[in-house]
């Protein structure tokens, strides 16, 4: 496990839970909600939430979340996070879990442009410290490609920030992954960035997604 005991601005209280495949979202969910002392079950969770899951994975699964298998590389599996931005999703996170989220594209930082680069990462940087200093809870969801090669996205909660080295350290949902892991926030940045191709030929904007008490 990485060490966060010496970063100022850090979410204590986090513990990475077992996962099942594509449900990377639903998992962090769990475990932000676990740090504030409510459980759910992440199947019922899931599938509340409305994800898909992989075809070819079905067997791994309870009914009823096991029938909503979509074919392999449909963009539909796990959750989109564009479905933070619509209204009907939020107001469902909140009668169901009691959760306030708030969704904020990676363009919303400014321009990324070679002329403004460093600007919009200084504003990242702004909005996670000061997110983490005040309690919120903060999901990041990006495009695994310039950390693996991968084509696939990812959610995972950060677990603390170091403003100084600019690293990011997460709490990673994956069993495939190591529960608490840590990456420079320019990689990040450039992960959730509209430019990566992806299985459908799409190219999404990702971003980060704010819990906390009501906005």
């Amino acid at each position: 496990m990485t060490d966060v005991s010496e970063i100022d601005n850090q979410k204590p209280g986090y513990r990475s839970l077992n996962q099942k495949p594509q449900l990377c979202l639903p998992e962090g969910i769990q475990i932000l909600t676990d740090r504030r002392g409510q459980r759910y079950d992440l199947e019922s969770l899931a599938y509340d939430l409305g994800v898909y899951i992989d075809k070819r994975d079905s067997p791994m699964f309870m009914k009823p979340l096991s029938e909503r298998g979509l074919p392999h590389k449909d963009p539909r599996i796990g959750l989109l996070y564009k479905n933070f931005k619509d209204e009907k999703f939020l107001n469902l996170l909140k009668e169901k879990l009691g959760l306030e989220a708030k969704a904020y594209g990676i363009n919303e930082f400014g321009d990324w442009s070679d002329q403004n680069y460093f600007k919009s990462v200084k504003n990242v940087s702004q909005f996670i410290s000061n997110n983490i200093k005040q309690g919120y809870d903060i999901l990041m969801n990006f495009w695994w490609g310039p950390f693996r090669g991968t084509k696939d996205g990812h959610y995972v909660l950060i677990a603390a920030f170091d403003n100084k080295t600019k690293h990011v350290y997460v709490c990673d949902p994956s069993p495939n992954n190591q529960s608490f892991w840590k990456e420079e926030l320019y990689l990040f940045v450039r992960a959730m960035q509209p430019i990566w191709e992806e299985p459908d030929g799409n190219k999404r904007e990702r971003g980060f997604v704010v819990f906390g008490p009501p906005f």
